[in-house]
């Protein structure tokens, strides 16, 4: 078992050197999401695709939609059916793009930048996190790993998995640093972007209740129960305003977009499938990286490699992606992009070797990811 050192809170948030103890991470990060960029580039050229579209494709159709005219609030049926709308979307990524196309940069360009820029601060905060519970060498592999994942390419599309990334990010690591009004803010603002910051939320909220009881830091941590379900509450409630009925979501959801929580038997039918043979590349590898998401998350509980507040966002975040069904199992390897505590076992591996080692092995999963998202965004036929 790797030792890792007590989560401290100190003021490194405060201090000028701050950006530049990040730097190596934030280089490492560029370098391989440039690099997967430059083979989708080169790959969409020859197809004669335009990039811009690739990356502004699937749900980032709907986020510029929300965007440029806002949400959809009609409930009509086709066929019998409930025709689905944009109010499945969590509002915080879809206003900042609006924000960044008030000063005159075409939506997809702002949504695309967004993106980017997101992902820089995701890389950050993972950075943080490892630097908080092992160190700076820690941290930077831990932030390079998380853009080499098969599903990295999302990470420059017009979605929302790269903000939301980099708020639960920053959040666990407010949490460790002990900063609650700071993590309880994030984690609000986490709950406008993707519901599945239920399980940030309960994270967030164990450790202010554990520090409540233990009569630690004030009044900081009841911050807490106020703010950080606050983001998700608030969506929800305005759903329900508009759509006149208090599940509007969770039913529009379902009826909608045929998304519901089926205690994993979608999961099951589909994983079958593919052992079943016959099942394209996607199906392949959505299996992998969910095969590898159980193994991983085995190692980190076992060997006790990340303190339990990381613990509980890992493994809420695999249960949930497990436990939902509705026909989007191809989609299960992006929902599992914002659980990099994941990559901590991956990580502690790696900072074994010699550095010339760690930069041939990260090298090779960088072409190997910017292969597989240029299949994604080329040849796949359904969202990444």
């Amino acid at each position: 078992m790797v030792a890792l050192e007590t989560p401290r809170s100190d003021d490194a948030t405060g201090r000028p050197g701050l950006v530049r103890q990040a730097l190596p991470a934030l280089a490492a990060y560029a370098v391989v999401r440039v690099f997967g960029l430059a083979i989708l580039a080169i790959l969409a050229q020859r197809a004669h695709r335009p990039v811009v579209k690739l990356l502004s494709a699937y749900d980032g159709g709907w986020y510029l939609g929300i965007a440029t005219n806002g949400y959809d609030t009609s409930v009509t049926y086709a066929g019998g059916q409930l025709v689905r709308t944009n109010v499945a979307f969590f509002p915080l990524f879809p206003e900042l793009i609006r924000a960044i196309a008030a000063i005159g940069v075409p939506p997809a360009y702002a949504g695309i930048s967004l993106a980017a820029i997101s992902g820089l601060a995701a890389a950050w905060g993972i950075f943080r996190v490892g630097a908080e519970i092992h160190s700076a060498r820690l941290g930077v592999v831990l932030a390079a790993l998380w853009g080499v994942l098969p599903h990295a390419l999302v990470q420059n599309m017009v979605y929302a998995e790269s903000l939301f990334t980099a708020l639960c990010a920053w959040a666990l690591w407010a949490v460790l640093a002990r900063r609650w009004v700071t993590a309880d803010v994030l984690t609000l603002a986490a709950g406008l972007t993707r519901p599945t910051a239920v399980v940030l939320v309960l994270a967030v909220g164990l450790a202010c209740l554990i520090a409540v009881v233990r009569r630690t830091d004030g009044w900081r941590p009841w911050a807490g129960w106020a703010l950080a379900p606050l983001g998700l509450v608030a969506f929800w409630s305005w759903c329900a305003a508009k759509l006149n009925r208090i599940d509007a979501w969770f039913w529009m959801q379902g009826a909608g977009w045929h998304s519901e929580f089926d205690f994993g038997a979608d999961t099951a039918r589909s994983f079958g499938k593919v052992l079943g043979g016959h099942q394209r590349l996607g199906q392949v590898v959505t299996t992998g990286v969910l095969v590898a998401a159980v193994a991983l998350l085995a190692i980190l509980v076992v060997r006790r490699q990340a303190p339990w507040p990381l613990l509980v966002f890992a493994a809420g975040s695999v249960a949930l992606v497990l436990l939902q069904g509705g026909g989007y199992y191809h989609a299960k390897g992006r929902f599992l992009l914002s659980d990099f505590p994941l990559l901590i076992p991956v990580a502690v591996a790696l900072i074994k070797l010699d550095w010339r080692v760690q930069v041939g092995l990260l090298a090779t999963l960088a072409v190997l990811s910017g292969w597989y998202g240029s299949y994604l965004a080329l040849d796949w036929r359904l969202s990444p």
